[in-house]
């Protein structure tokens, strides 16, 4: 009697605690904790607004929101979609590479807004020199210890997709309306989507028959702690994308980025940087185990830090 009772108060002991950390809440706070401990201001849930199939305008968020002031005038900002899965939950992507001239290239993880900028750039060739520190992803999926769900990652980044959007012209009435102060501001946006789940790369070269014949996935796979994953915007989003720079800003702010994008950045102006941003940003995504997030933070805002990436015009 005695040992039944000590089985069932092991198993509810071991009930809440599975729960409670499945339902995502410890991870956030933890994440959001390590980014306090680190300066970055007021991490909090970030909502938008997005119209569905039907018509209607869903509320939708992304986990954490945050960001940090940099030389007085950039922005760093994190966006932070948080997965907790079990220990033995693997993520399995596969490989790719980067592309210098075509891209994607490194320095697309960081969506950098200084094009109205008039005294500052982001020297983004110097960023792509750390290119092979990180390794290039492509696909992923996670596999649990009997299934396989496709759908696992797939969610958490259409979360960060479409609040970078919305918050890409945020940023864009902040440069035209100097709501900030008479200073010009860059943005630098940072979509990280962070699990407990194993991170695995597969093998250049893998091939259907070599995975057939393995016997561990090591054989196939590499263990990373960090990985960056490259997905183009589709066609839905693009769509979105421009329908809602187009909707949220008023003739007027279009006018002066019209003529702020003419004088800093190319002849072509408005409806050139639209279609620009709307088919590259964002379609790189950082993948980060739980375990790193702390170090990889710190190393991102270190990086930034450095006045080696800044140009003065």
């Amino acid at each position: 009697m005695g040992s039944e009772k000590n089985w069932v108060a092991m198993t509810k002991k071991k009930d809440w605690k599975n729960l409670l950390l499945s339902s995502g809440v410890p991870l956030e706070y933890s994440i959001k904790s390590i980014l306090e401990n680190l300066g970055i201001d007021r991490p909090s849930e970030f909502s938008y607004i997005k119209r569905n199939e039907y018509g209607q305008d869903i509320t939708f968020s992304v986990d954490i929101y945050a960001n940090k002031l940099l030389h007085s005038n950039i922005f760093l900002e994190f966006f932070v979609e948080c997965k907790y899965r079990h220990d033995n939950v693997k993520w399995i992507f596969t490989p790719s590479k980067y592309e210098v001239f075509f891209g994607p290239e490194f320095r697309d993880i960081f969506i950098i807004l200084d094009h109205c900028n008039e005294k500052l750039k982001i020297n983004s060739e110097e960023i792509n020199e750390f290119h092979n520190l990180y390794d290039l992803c492509g696909k992923g999926i996670e596999i649990l210890p009997n299934a396989s769900n496709p759908e696992g990652i797939k969610r958490g980044i259409y979360q960060l997709k479409y609040c970078i959007v919305h918050k890409i012209v945020d940023s864009l009435k902040h440069q035209i309306n100097k709501w900030l102060g008479s200073k010009e501001h860059c943005f630098i946006l940072v979509p990280i989507l962070v699990t407990t789940a194993q991170l695995w790369r597969m093998k250049e070269g893998a091939t259907l028959e070599g995975i057939r014949e393995s016997e561990d996935i090591e054989e196939i796979c590499e263990k990373k702690d960090i990985l960056l994953l490259h997905e183009e915007p589709n066609p839905t989003l693009i769509g979105h994308t421009l329908e809602h720079i187009m909707s949220n800003l008023t003739q007027g702010e279009m006018n002066i980025l019209d003529e702020k994008l003419k004088k800093n950045w190319r002849e072509e102006g408005l409806r050139f940087y639209m279609s620009y941003v709307a088919n590259n940003f964002p379609s790189m995504f950082l993948i980060i185990n739980y375990s790193r997030f702390e170090k990889a933070i710190k190393n991102c805002v270190s990086f930034f830090q450095t006045h080696s990436f800044l140009k003065q015009l």
